[in-house]
C-alpha cells in the first residue's frame, strides 16, 4: 500500500484531490458572490450527464457495458474526426463546380442562374414526366376591388409578422421545402444525399407572395436572425469600458445589459451578411483592446484616487467562450440560410487578429506615440503588446523548436506543413469565396444598383483584401516555434474554422442553441 500510494503521488492524484477540496471549499463559503450559484447549476449539469452515461453502460450489462465503453469513448468519435478533415476537401470541390464554374461562364455570356447560388444536386430519378397543371385564368382584367386574392399577395407583412417568422426560424420551424423533402423521403422517391449534396442545398421554399426564394434572400433572412445575438455577445465586453470612460463609474451589469439589448433589438437597422463579417473582422482587429476583465473596470472606477486602466490582454475562458460563439454563430447562420457552403465567421474574425499584428508591426512609430499619448490622457494605457504578439522566424525564437518537434521528432517538418495546409484550406476558400461574389455581383448587376449595393460590394473586395492578407501571414509563420499568446490565439481561432465546418452539417436550432447562447453571454 505504501507503494502504491507513493506511486500515486508521482501521478499527481494528490495534488488532484488537493485542487477539487479548494474548489469545495471555495463554493462552501461563497467566496464568489452570487456566482457560486451559477458554479453549483453547472456542477449539477455535469453531474446529470455523468449519471446518465453511467445508468446507460449499465444497463448494458455485464458484458455489453464495457465493450460500449469502449466503443462510445474510442471508436465513436473516429468517424466524426474524418469528416472533419474530408469536409475542407469537399467545400473546394464544390466552390469550384459550382459558384466558380458558374461565374466563369456568366463572364462569358452564358446564359445561367447566379453564380453564387449553387443548384442542389438532384438525386431522385422520375420515371415519367409529371401532367401539366392546368393555369388559373389571369385575374388582370379584373376589378381592383374584386381582385383580392392579388391584393393579399401583393401585401407588405407587418413588423409582427416579420418578427414571429424570425422567431419560428429561430426554434427550429421547418420549411415547406423541408417537409416536402422528408414525405419523398419516407415514400423512397430519393435517397439519401451525402455530404456533398448537403453542400450543394439551396433554399428551395417560396415566400408569402409566392416568389421563390433565392439565396440572397436566404441570406438577408438568416442575417436578421443571428444580428441581435452576434452584437450583444461582441459588445458586451465594450460597455464597462466605454461607461468608465464617458461617466467615470460602471452600472449595474444586468441593467446595461437590458439597455444594450433594447438599443441593438430595436434602434440598429437590419444589416446585409458582408456587414455581420466586417464587424468581426473590426472586433478581431479591438481584441487585444477589450481584453480587460469587468472585475477590474470597476476597481478603477470604485477607486478614491485617480488610476490608470492598463489593457493587458492574456488567456483566458473568454478566448476560449470567444471561438465558441464564432463557431456556433457560423453554423447558426448556415442553418437558417438553408446554404451548405458559406464563408466562415472564425475566418473573418481570425482576420481581425491578424491584422491586429500586422499593424501592430507596420505602424509608424509616430502614429503610434500619438495614440498612446492620447489614451493616457483618458488614464488608459495598452500594457505588454509587443511580447503577445511576438513571431518567431529567421533564426529567431525556433532554434528550440515546437510542438511538432516534440511529439514527431525527426519528422517535425513534415508535421508542421501538413498542419499548416489543412488549416489553410478553409480561410483561403472563404477568401476566394468574398473575391468571386464581389467581382461576379458587380458584373451581373452594373447600372442596376445605387449606394447600397457598391457598398456591398466594396465590403465583399475588403473581406477578401484581409483574408488573402491572413493567408499571406499563415504561410510565413512558424508554427514549430515559440510564439506570442496571441499569434497562438489566432491559430486557433483559424482551426475552430475546422470545428465550424463540421458544424454547420448539423441543424442548431432550437433550445440547445439558446442554452449556449445564455452560457456565452453569461461566461463570455
Amino acid at each position: 500500500w505504501l507503494e502504491l500510494l507513493e506511486y500515486a503521488q508521482t501521478l499527481g492524484v494528490s495534488d488532484v484531490m488537493t485542487g477539487l477540496w479548494g474548489n469545495v471549499y471555495y463554493i462552501i463559503t461563497f467566496q464568489a458572490g452570487w456566482n457560486t450559484i451559477l458554479h453549483v447549476m453547472w456542477l449539477l449539469l455535469f453531474y446529470k450527464w455523468i449519471r446518465m452515461f453511467v445508468n446507460h453502460i449499465r444497463a448494458q450489462g455485464l458484458l455489453r457495458g464495457p465493450i460500449g465503453l469502449v466503443l462510445n469513448l474510442i471508436l465513436a468519435p473516429i468517424p466524426t474526426v474524418l469528416r472533419c478533415i474530408v469536409l475542407p476537401f469537399l467545400r473546394w470541390w464544390v466552390f469550384l463546380v459550382d459558384e466558380l464554374r458558374d461565374s466563369i461562364r456568366f463572364a462569358r455570356g452564358i446564359d445561367i442562374a447566379v453564380a453564387d447560388e449553387p443548384k442542389p444536386e438532384t438525386a431522385a430519378v422520375q420515371e415519367a414526366p409529371p401532367a401539366a397543371q392546368p393555369q388559373a385564368p389571369s385575374t388582370a382584367n379584373l376589378p381592383a376591388a374584386k381582385d383580392e386574392r392579388l391584393r393579399q399577395r401583393r401585401g407588405k407583412p407587418t413588423k409582427a409578422e416579420v418578427a414571429a417568422e424570425l422567431e419560428a426560424v429561430k426554434k427550429g420551424a421547418p420549411s415547406k421545402a423541408a417537409e416536402a423533402a422528408e414525405s419523398e423521403m419516407e415514400k423512397g422517391q430519393i435517397a439519401s444525399t451525402g455530404l456533398i449534396a448537403f453542400l450543394r442545398r439551396y433554399p428551395s421554399w417560396k415566400d408569402k407572395t409566392g416568389t421563390q426564394v433565392t439565396a440572397f434572400k436566404a441570406r438577408k433572412a438568416a442575417g436578421d436572425v443571428i444580428q441581435f445575438e452576434l452584437l450583444l455577445t461582441l459588445t458586451k465586453p465594450v460597455i464597462p469600458m466605454i461607461m468608465l470612460l464617458a461617466t467615470g463609474q460602471t452600472w449595474s451589469g444586468l441593467i446595461s445589459s437590458m439597455v444594450i439589448g433594447h438599443a441593438l433589438r430595436n434602434w440598429v437597422p437590419r444589416m446585409n451578411y458582408e456587414y455581420h463579417h466586417l464587424i468581426c473582422v473590426l472586433f478581431g482587429v479591438l481584441h487585444s483592446f477589450l481584453g480587460v476583465n469587468p472585475s477590474q473596470v470597476e476597481q478603477v472606477a470604485n477607486s478614491e484616487t485617480a488610476q490608470v486602466l492598463q489593457l493587458t490582454w492574456r488567456w483566458s475562458l473568454q478566448d476560449v467562450i470567444c471561438i465558441m460563439n464564432m463557431v456556433l454563430t457560423g453554423a447558426f447562420f448556415g442553418s437558417c440560410a438553408d446554404l451548405g457552403n458559406e464563408p466562415f465567421f472564425t475566418c473573418s474574425y481570425g482576420a481581425g487578429l491578424c491584422l491586429r499584428m500586422v499593424l501592430q508591426t507596420w505602424t509608424p512609430v509616430m502614429v503610434s506615440t500619438t495614440l498612446t499619448r492620447y489614451l493616457q490622457q483618458l488614464n488608459v494605457q495598452i500594457t505588454q503588446t509587443e511580447e503577445i504578439m511576438a513571431t518567431a522566424g529567421g533564426g529567431v525564437g525556433d532554434c528550440g523548436g515546437g510542438p511538432f518537434r516534440m511529439m514527431l521528432g525527426p519528422y517535425h517538418a513534415y508535421g508542421a506543413f501538413v498542419f499548416k495546409f489543412v488549416v489553410l484550406l478553409l480561410p483561403f476558400l472563404s477568401a476566394v469565396q468574398w473575391l468571386v461574389r464581389g467581382i461576379f455581383g458587380k458584373q451581373r448587376t452594373v447600372g442596376k444598383k445605387g449606394t447600397r449595393f457598391v457598398l456591398r460590394i466594396a465590403a465583399r473586395y475588403m473581406l477578401a483584401l484581409v483574408g488573402f492578407l491572413q493567408c499571406i501571414c499563415l504561410l510565413r509563420f512558424e508554427l514549430d516555434a515559440s510564439n506570442g499568446a496571441f499569434a497562438n490565439f489566432w491559430v486557433v481561432m483559424l482551426m475552430g474554422a475546422l470545428w465550424e465546418s463540421l458544424l454547420c452539417t448539423y441543424d442548431v436550432r432550437g433550445n440547445i442553441q439558446q442554452i449556449l447562447f445564455l452560457a456565452i453571454f453569461v461566461f463570455g
